[in-house]
């Protein structure tokens, strides 16, 4: 079995983490809201800004993981069908879940079926559907991916920006409707595994030197810093905060090359590298039972939120739901049936 790299598990893992924080509402996400203070609240809209990098890390994973490999189209489909198991199912577990908690709405397979065909039987799940249709392009994606070069790669970084970050800007400030331009490979199934494999495959691998790596992290910070004041600015106006994602792209850039830069010249413990496989093999468990694990747990942060404030509780909180998710997943794992399918 081929060992899986450390840096990838940890990004995986930390992408993880900044999803259940997306999802805490003002209890941390959000915290902006009802902040005591203008550190308070600053910090909140920091937090924001970095942990919405996650979606775009996750897709860069599976760019760095999947798009080198040589498959048919049969395995592909295989690989499909398998995670279409896996949705249909973990879909049933959360529509159960909901009827447990609302009897009044029925339990109707064929309402299930209609709900899992049209949408998410909840939000969360998107990102299942998203990769699915990740999976169907794969093919498409491999032969894009292997005609890539640095030229073609700060090209399609700039459509992205442009698009998905300086134009959305103008058209706030300036109170226009949405540019019209339609551009498919700077949607986010394209684009972020088209960065991830080139980041892990260009012939020279300029992310690991430090020249490069002072640029992307000096742009980094200063999308950083653009969407924080972007997303106060929308908060003043609307009362909600918006961020652009031509910036997070270039923070969860940042964090990518970073870790990987890291952790790929430092080597960690034999024992701490285990632990972090380890770890990064449970996240599929989180993403699929992310609601109960980040609900069971609350009541962490509502015991220590009065002694240790809010960040230190919500870190808690989260870790707290992830390590027991690890632990399901691994059981899960133990079952022959489901043993396949993950």
């Amino acid at each position: 079995m081929k060992r899986k790299k450390v840096y990838i598990e940890l990004i995986r893992i930390i992408a993880m983490f900044f999803v259940l924080y997306v999802h805490t509402g003002y209890f941390a996400m959000s915290h902006y809201e009802v902040a005591g203070s203008r550190g308070s609240g600053l910090l909140a809209f920091f937090l924001m800004c970095v942990a919405l990098t996650c979606n775009g890390l996750f897709f860069m994973i599976a760019g760095a993981v999947l798009l080198h490999k040589k498959e048919t189209i049969r395995r592909v489909l295989w690989r499909f069908f398998k995670m279409a198991i896996v949705v249909v199912l973990f879909s049933l577990f959360q529509y159960a879940c909901n009827y447990w908690h609302m009897p009044a709405m029925g339990f109707r397979l064929h309402e299930f079926f209609k709900l899992i065909y049209q949408t998410n039987i909840i939000t969360q799940y998107w990102f299942l559907y998203a990769y699915l249709a990740f999976i169907l392009i794969l093919p498409f994606l491999r032969m894009l991916a292997e005609k890539m070069d640095k030229e073609h790669f700060v090209y399609l970084m700039i459509l992205y920006l442009l698009l998905n970050g300086i134009f959305p800007m103008i058209e706030y400030f300036w109170e226009n409707e949405a540019f019209g331009l339609i551009v498919p490979v700077v949607e986010n199934i394209i684009f972020f595994p088209l960065v991830g494999y080139f980041i892990e495959y260009q012939e020279d691998d300029v992310f690991r030197k430090k020249k490069i790596l002072a640029r992307v992290n000096g742009l980094a910070v200063a999308a950083l810093i653009m969407n924080m004041l972007y997303a106060v600015r929308t908060f003043q106006d609307t009362g909600w905060a918006e961020t652009l994602d031509g910036m997070t792209m270039l923070v969860g850039l940042a964090i990518f090359v970073d870790v990987r830069y890291v952790f790929g010249r430092c080597r960690m413990p034999r024992l701490l590298e285990k632990v972090v496989v380890w770890c990064g093999g449970g996240m599929f468990g989180v993403c699929l039972l992310e609601p109960q694990l980040r609900e069971g747990f609350f009541f962490l942060y509502r015991c220590l939120e009065p002694y240790i404030k809010w960040l230190p509780a919500a870190v808690i909180w989260l870790l707290a739901a992830m390590v027991m998710g690890i632990i399901i997943m691994y059981v899960l794992k133990k079952i022959p049936v489901l043993k396949k399918l993950f």
